[in-house]
């Protein structure tokens, strides 16, 4: 993925996926946690209505628009280490058995 300019993507975690790794994403839009997760990372202006009548010529608006800000992921790194924290956090609270820890300690 990281050898990718950017990616277009119709589920909600390649989105996710997309924006982790620091790739710029085009998000179609079908239901509103697509919308939703864009905005709350700043990007709520890449995602493409799955009912949009023009959808081609939207999506080739934003190849055009990520094209031309190749530093449209740049805050994106401070999110990559807060989701880091916040998976060791969730590790740390979960029971030994989920992950193959012995059931005696």
């Amino acid at each position: 993925m990281q050898k990718c300019t950017f990616t277009i993507n119709l589920k909600l975690h390649a989105n996710v996926l997309s924006a982790v790794a620091g790739i710029p994403f085009i998000a179609l839009g079908y239901r509103f946690k697509t919308f939703d997760f864009a905005i709350s990372i700043g990007l709520g202006d890449l995602v493409v209505p799955t009912d949009d009548s023009n959808i081609h010529r939207s999506i080739l608006n934003l190849v055009d628009y990520i094209e031309e800000h190749q530093d449209i992921m740049h805050h994106i790194p401070p999110l990559q280490l807060e989701c880091e924290k916040n998976w060791i956090k969730f590790l740390l609270y979960l029971p030994k058995e989920f992950y193959g820890g012995d059931k005696s300690d």
